[in-house]
């Protein structure tokens, strides 16, 4: 995971990409709560 953070934070120039992967990130962690 922390890695992937990385190579987001280096790519500048991909930030709608960084986004959507937050959300995904966000969406993924909501769905483990909502299973919890």
């Amino acid at each position: 995971m922390p890695v992937l953070v990385l190579n987001m934070l280096s790519l500048r120039q991909n930030r709608l990409n960084g986004y959507l992967i937050v959300l995904l990130l966000l969406a993924c962690f909501v769905d483990h709560d909502f299973i919890q």
